[in-house]
């Protein structure tokens, strides 16, 4: 197998953006070789403790029967407390996926070492 890739991030004031690129190759110089690819890129626009998110991601099983499934996602959130966030996201299948709508509390335990 052979894995590359890249991701940025970036921050404007109150805009951030970041993006990620895969491409992966398993099974390699074999009959059963298969590559896989896929990105992201994600804008955030904070309004104070609320901001609002858009996401395009897809990913690309060239040799294999997973499809080529594209997904836009919206969503916006509340910062309720740091580590504490409520957030409420629509990803539309553009293909090869449905469409799901989903409101989740994230939590934030800390990280081993604080």
């Amino acid at each position: 197998m052979a894995m590359y890739g890249f991701d940025f991030q970036a921050a404007f004031g109150a805009f951030s953006c970041k993006g990620e690129y895969i491409t992966q190759t398993v099974d390699r110089q074999t009959l059963d070789e298969e590559s896989y690819n896929g990105f992201y890129l994600q804008g955030m626009y904070e309004f104070g403790r609320y901001y609002a998110v858009a996401r395009y991601d897809t990913f690309d099983g060239k040799n294999s029967d997973v499809g080529h499934p594209e997904r836009l996602s919206l969503g916006a959130g509340y910062v309720v407390r740091e580590g504490l966030e409520l957030r409420l996201e629509h990803d539309a299948g553009l293909q090869d996926l449905d469409n799901v709508t989903s409101l989740q509390m994230v939590m934030n335990f800390g990280s081993i070492g604080e």
